[in-house]
């Protein structure tokens, strides 16, 4: 009628494993599995497979298992070389991600502890990120919870110009989807002008603010960042509308 599993251990993803429990057969097949895992690398982008260490537990029928518990990120180092354009291709051309088919969805409540161990060294920023984020809802639509932020000494690079961020949070806080709320405040320094930026919203709802000290109308500003110049005639003025909109976006991809 039922399977007693003790310590049985067990490789996956680059890591190790254990699992201790009991797989009911009879009147129908349920588990109830603790589940310990060492170093597991979990794929989740092209170029960044988080190492997890913690404790797991599977359970229910097969019809409705729910995985809950807690892991640790080890350190975890992102470094994919990319661009704007590169990251939008891959949106577009990347194949579907695969459905759950046939399959019952699995239920998650999943704690991820990230003890300032995420790295990221790419072209668009360099950073080290600490928080706690919980995978909630089914695998048939998952949702992400908690918050993360750059530990000091964040840096981005962006047309050109290097950036130190003041601010970066990243809050996420929809049950049924995974949703990005940004707030980031960056300075930077052209021709003398301290300019500092802040970004406020989701990736699709942002809109950027900009100051400088010296003060400065808000299109002088614009125009420094993209021209190294102010605008000071209506050519430049055209010319800062077109650069506005080029480094929001710049700043939104990043």
């Amino acid at each position: 009628e039922a399977i007693k599993l003790d310590r049985i251990a067990f490789a996956l993803l680059g890591g190790r494993g254990s699992c201790s429990g009991r797989v009911t057969l009879s009147p129908r097949l349920e588990l109830d599995l603790a589940i310990h895992v060492d170093r597991v690398r979990w794929p989740v982008i092209t170029g960044l497979a988080p190492v997890l260490t913690g404790d797991l537990r599977l359970g229910g029928p097969l019809e409705s298992l729910s995985l809950t518990g807690e892991v640790q990120l080890d350190r975890t180092v992102y470094r994919e070389r990319l661009n704007l354009q590169s990251l939008v291709l891959q949106e577009i051309l990347g194949p579907d991600r695969v459905a759950v088919g046939e399959a019952e969805p699995m239920s998650f409540s999943l704690l991820v502890k990230i003890p300032g161990t995420l790295e990221v060294d790419t072209d668009l920023a360099e950073f080290t990120a600490r928080g706690d984020l919980r995978l909630v809802g089914t695998s048939e639509r998952p949702g992400l919870v908690g918050r993360l932020e750059a530990l000091p000494g964040a840096e981005m690079y962006l047309a050109g110009q290097r950036y130190e961020l003041d601010r970066g949070t990243v809050t996420f806080s929809r049950p049924d989807s995974i949703e990005p709320f940004l707030d980031i405040l960056a300075r930077t320094e052209v021709s003398s002008f301290e300019i500092t930026v802040a970004l406020v919203g989701t990736l699709d709802r942002m809109t950027p603010t900009f100051t400088s000290n010296p003060p400065l109308v808000e299109m002088d500003i614009i125009s420094l960042l993209s021209t190294g110049k102010k605008a000071d005639d209506a050519a430049q003025w055209q010319t800062g509308n077109v650069a506005s909109s080029f480094i929001t976006e710049q700043l939104a991809g990043a």
